[in-house]
């Protein structure tokens, strides 16, 4: 009888390790996975910022008019813009609207530098000023996301949340 229980509670320890085992792979398996994920879309979030508030700085008139060669700007924002475009593709719908914000903003500094019309700094100001709207939107809905993915409560297979998510920060940006 003893030797009964000692093999049941071997098997039994076994049994256990071997289970444990597997949900500790399966766990660290995930958890490895989501901090991939995070810091990977944290990086890119930073990166964005930074070419975003270049993309500001020279879309500014005051900036523009303090420079002694205007082309300058038109560098600075084309390197901006491009860095932002190789950052993301148009197969969402959020990121065409960044990609295109950013290239009118682009061409509203350059038309303004080539013409410096009064009409060419309202375009510059307008774009400017949808340019800054969508980033706050895209910045603010983008670490949501992060937050719920990284807690896992965010499907991904379930996009309409990216868009549920920024049509709330949209709502509450216009009030």
């Amino acid at each position: 009888m003893e030797e009964v229980v000692s093999v049941i509670t071997v098997c039994v320890t076994l049994l256990l390790g071997v289970a444990g085992f597997i949900i500790n792979s399966f766990v660290q398996r995930k958890s490895n996975s989501i901090q991939i994920i995070t810091k990977t879309r944290l990086n890119r979030r930073s990166k964005t910022k930074e070419f975003a508030a270049n993309l500001i700085k020279v879309s500014s008139i005051d900036y523009i008019s303090s420079l002694d060669d205007k082309n300058e700007a038109i560098r600075e924002a084309i390197d901006a813009a491009s860095k932002i475009r190789s950052e993301y593709s148009r197969v969402f719908l959020c990121d065409r609207d960044l990609i295109a914000l950013t290239d009118n903003l682009v061409n509203s500094i350059v038309a303004y530098v080539h013409n410096s019309k009064e009409i060419e700094e309202n375009k510059l100001l307008s774009a400017r000023d949808e340019f800054i709207r969508c980033t706050d939107l895209y910045f603010q809905t983008e670490w949501k996301r992060i937050k719920l993915e990284t807690v896992g409560k965010y499907n991904n297979n379930n996009y309409d949340s990216w868009e549920t998510i920024h049509k709330y920060y949209t709502e509450e940006y216009d009030k």
